[in-house]
């Protein structure tokens, strides 16, 4: 069966607020949001003051992709926006030069084993129905915003979409030259589990530190089936399950919690690991991960 996309309800077709290459709002509209209560400095409450202090001094830290990995997975982050899925996208969004960047913890789902995914058509009435909002922090639900439809794409983001999911969509715009980085975060339970009114406060400044903290590394290309291949030739050869196998122990799970995840054995898991093991020439599963990440962190 194939894998679902999706049309999102009320999304904007046609609308003159919609169109890409649109002004940004006045600084006398952008008050006019989804609240009408004065907002504390920089959009959170007092009591947020020191957690946002450590992902601003954690932002400027960051150089390495592996550095904006941990930072976005960091309980301060989760604190604020928890999600198991952050997309950045950028450049044309109602044409073929749209990039994006995919961060996540859960296996396949990443950048670059996500080159031939066709999720750029979401992130285009997503970026529209964000407009159509006055650029306000959109938060969807699979089961109230969006219906299924049949597409070719099998891969690990539209098996996520299958799903049930809660969706945020922020995005920073440059005043500058008008250009927009959009931001989509997404999980499978609720997103917002408090007051939403307080959630919204803190997305923007939130949203803007991670905006830095992507800015600060080097996008990763989504190579081409043949680049792919040809880089993957020089490297120890992992299978994709392997590679999969291989993110989940990175984050500590044991062979019972992967096997968990994938529906199979420990002692499935545990035969994956051996065999990655001799691959990547390491003694244990601590020297295969980080050999691992340095081969993928130089692709």
């Amino acid at each position: 069966m194939n894998a679902l996309d999706f049309k999102f309800f009320h999304s904007p077709e046609g609308s003159a607020s919609a169109e890409a290459g649109e002004q940004p709002p006045s600084a006398a509209s952008r008050k006019h949001g989804a609240s009408s209560h004065v907002r504390p400095v920089g959009g959170l409450l007092i009591d947020d003051g020191d957690k946002f202090l450590r992902i601003v001094e954690r932002t400027s830290n960051v150089r390495r992709h592996r550095e904006l990995y941990e930072l976005l997975q960091s309980d301060d982050i989760q604190r604020f926006i928890p999600h198991q899925i952050l997309i950045s996208a950028w450049g044309d969004f109602g044409g073929l030069q749209l990039q994006r960047d995919v961060i996540s913890g859960l296996p396949g789902l990443r950048t670059g084993l996500l080159h031939d995914c066709t999720m750029n058509g979401i992130l285009g009435i997503l970026y529209k129905r964000w407009l159509a909002e006055n650029r306000q922090p959109l938060l969807l639900e699979s089961a109230n915003d969006a219906q299924s439809e049949y597409s070719n794409c099998t891969c690990k983001f539209h098996i996520f979409l299958q799903g049930k999911w809660s969706m945020l969509v922020h995005g920073v715009t440059n005043v500058r030259d008008g250009e927009v980085s959009l931001y989509v975060a997404l999980r499978e339970s609720p997103i917002v589990t408090g007051s939403v009114e307080r959630f919204r406060l803190s997305v923007d400044p939130l949203i803007a530190q991670i905006d830095v903290a992507f800015r600060r590394v080097a996008a990763l290309k989504s190579p081409t089936i043949a680049g792919h291949q040809e880089s993957r030739a020089s490297l120890p050869i992992l299978s994709r399950r392997e590679e999969e196998v291989l993110a989940v122990v990175a984050q500590g799970k044991t062979n019972s919690d992967a096997a968990k995840v994938f529906g199979v054995s420990a002692f499935t898991v545990k035969a994956h690991m051996q065999r990655i093991m001799r691959k990547l020439g390491a003694h244990n599963r601590t020297e295969a991960v980080a050999k691992f990440r340095n081969i993928t962190e130089s692709r």
